[in-house]
């Protein structure tokens, strides 16, 4: 038994325990991408109905604005940076936390 894992001081329910946190940081991420990709596919189907009902449009709902402003329409895009923020901000806290579980597994 003196795989590398045993000879860093891990024992065999020590790899075990690495192994699930490995896991469900994968799970985790995989689980976060996912619905990245689903909200920016439903998003940018909203941004073309409310093209279609010309909300972005000046002057057909209120006079010398349009409805929503302009910035709207990069809703599901990559340039709208608030989702693309708060996706990679929570991968990052997944990461964090499986190594982190790893170290202080580690040591203890």
């Amino acid at each position: 038994k003196s795989t590398t894992l045993m000879m860093a001081g891990y024992g065999d329910g020590r790899r075990t325990l690495i192994a699930i946190i490995v896991v469900l940081a994968g799970s985790a991420i995989y689980g976060l991408l996912a619905r990245y990709r689903e909200f920016k596919a439903v998003a940018s189907m909203i941004v073309r109905i409310e093209e279609a009902m010309k909300i972005y449009e000046v002057g057909v709902f209120l006079e010398n604005e349009p409805l929503y402003p302009p910035a709207h329409k990069k809703l599901g895009k990559k340039d709208y940076a608030h989702s693309y923020n708060i996706l990679y901000m929570h991968v990052l806290i997944v990461s964090a936390f499986a190594l982190l579980s790893v170290v202080l597994g580690a040591f203890s």
